[in-house]
């Protein structure tokens, strides 16, 4: 089964969100989950980022955040109707919004991947170069300490989720793995 597999050997209910902190690999992941499976992955920055034609930095500087997390919402909500159900993944940013929680709460079978800031931090220094225009938080690479702050700020949204794993450690194409023995897909 191919990573474009039209015809997946197996369904989903409810599609699976992946959430996980900024540097966590969760992009990797949620395609690898979908290379082993043969299920359509979605990152929805990336179908945002398509919505307004410009890359995540250049959409928050020119039209704010308010304007990014609408699009967010609006196509977030448009996804999870698509069938068949897949793996589609966001950014923990995603959660600070009441209303994009609820629909993940309701709609989806969300996942919370938890890293600990230090795993975050050297994921991160490792593609800051070439992926620097997907963080908007900072227009430098962050210190420890900023991600120390950005990660408490949003620990509010994730622990709502009924499904939440610490990762640390462990490279995300082995949590890939394990997600798909645990879902048992």
């Amino acid at each position: 089964m191919s990573y474009y597999d039209p015809y997946p050997s197996m369904y989903l209910a409810k599609p699976k969100v992946l959430i996980g902190p900024l540097g966590g690999g969760i992009g990797v992941t949620g395609a690898m989950v979908s290379a082993l499976t043969g299920l359509p992955f979605m990152d929805l920055d990336r179908l945002v980022e398509h919505a307004f034609g410009l890359d995540f930095r250049d959409v928050v500087t020119r039209h704010g955040w308010e304007a990014w997390r609408e699009c967010e919402y609006t196509t977030l909500s448009r996804v999870l109707d698509q069938r068949p159900a897949g793996i589609i993944i966001l950014g923990e940013g995603a959660l600070d919004q009441d209303r994009t929680r609820r629909l993940v709460l309701e709609r989806s079978d969300g996942w919370y991947l938890a890293r600990n800031v230090f795993d975050t931090f050297g994921r991160l220094k490792t593609v800051w170069d070439t992926h620097y225009l997907r963080f908007p938080n900072f227009l430098e690479m962050p210190t420890l300490q900023d991600l120390q702050k950005l990660q408490s700020q949003r620990t509010a949204g994730y622990h709502t989720l009924p499904n939440a794993e610490d990762v640390s450690g462990i490279h995300p194409n082995e949590v890939a793995r394990w997600l798909v023995d645990r879902w048992d897909v």
